[in-house]
């Protein structure tokens, strides 16, 4: 099974690993009931989200696209794991989530400042457009959180 995590601050990704693998195989070596484990504390304070069947699946619960560190548009850091399989059935992705595209120059894994505009389609920024800046590109965001309603 597939989890996506967020990373608390002062924490890799790897440590997270295996931090969460070691706490899972200790619980159910404990005979920890499933609903007051720590990954669902974790999904209960929407700090994990899982277990998914596939690894895309886990990715998808990232608010973008998530760099080379594991950082998405907002500045937070993932881990997507793959653990033993403890549950009896795998969540499915909810794949309507209203996506939107935010001008990159808000992006928080840039040292740019500025612009927070954001359309529903896909292309340059049209605010930054109408200030005399030409084709500023947007990134695409899954608005999990609604806050561009």
């Amino acid at each position: 099974m597939y989890w996506a995590v967020k990373v608390a601050e002062g924490q890799s990704a790897e440590e997270l690993t295996e931090e969460l693998t070691r706490i899972v195989t200790e619980e159910l070596q404990k005979g920890v009931p499933r609903g007051m484990s720590e990954l669902a504390y974790l999904k209960r304070t929407s700090q994990a989200f899982g277990p998914f069947q596939k690894h895309s699946h886990a990715i998808a619960m990232a608010p973008s696209e998530v760099d080379e560190a594991g950082q998405d548009f907002y500045g937070e850091h993932w881990a997507f794991i793959e653990l033993p399989m403890i549950y009896r059935e795998f969540e499915e992705p909810i794949w309507t989530v209203k996506k939107y595209f935010v001008c990159s120059k808000a992006d928080a894994r840039t040292s740019t400042k500025g612009c927070d505009s954001f359309q529903r389609f896909p292309g340059s920024c049209s605010q930054c457009k109408a200030n005399g800046e030409a084709l500023v590109p947007t990134v695409q965001i899954r608005d999990w959180s609604g806050r561009y309603d």
